[in-house]
């Protein structure tokens, strides 16, 4: 993974060692921070290991997810803080985990969460649900949909298009009251 990891206006190099369970980080010198993400297969985790600024990292602190395939760094939110989406293999879900450094309950909207049927599927019909452990969700838009469309876990089908549109408007998090630290969004998507 390549990244300014001190800041300095020059790309280094973070490489993981699955054989050692390590990661080196190759620096062009400099000052700054930026955190480090790494996907840990076999325990099933994604690992977080905050910058300290000198191209070294602090203890990792780890989030459960699926079996990580791949990991993504965008601001799916909106909130101008970066979050990650985790491709997990065996269970064909992306697990998201949103930056959400807050201590107060705002909810934020979620987007950037896409879905598509298979080419030459011959139907239109898609299943998805949505779910959270520290908070609720709800959609912006949830017209031509049945379901479970507020919760936790937003359970739902509809249409391609009609999942499509109401997946653009946007996803409304709102954190559990008193709740500070990061959660997980898991995404599931099923051909009907």
């Amino acid at each position: 993974m390549e990244g300014d990891f001190n800041r300095d206006g020059k790309l280094d190099l973070a490489v993981a060692d699955v054989a050692s369970n390590t990661v080196s980080v190759l620096l062009n010198n400099g000052n700054g921070k930026l955190d480090l993400a790494v996907s840990n297969g076999g325990s099933n985790t994604v690992s977080i290991l905050p910058g300290n600024g000198d191209g070294t990292f602090g203890p990792a602190v780890n989030f459960a997810v699926g079996n990580p395939a791949g990991i993504a760094a965008g601001d799916f939110n909106g909130d101008g803080h970066p979050d990650l989406a985790v491709a997990n293999f065996a269970s064909d879900t992306v697990t998201v985990l949103l930056d959400t450094a807050t201590t107060e309950n705002t909810p934020l909207t979620i987007n950037g969460i896409t879905a598509a049927l298979a080419p030459g599927d011959g139907d239109d019909a898609l299943s998805m649900s949505l779910s959270v452990a520290h908070g609720t969700l709800a959609l912006h838009s949830s017209s031509g949909l049945s379901g479970t469309l507020t919760g936790a876990t937003l359970s739902f089908t509809g249409s391609q298009s009609a999942i499509s549109t109401a997946l653009a408007s946007g996803v409304i998090y709102t954190p559990a009251n008193e709740y500070e630290g990061a959660d997980t969004l898991t995404v599931t998507a099923t051909d009907t």
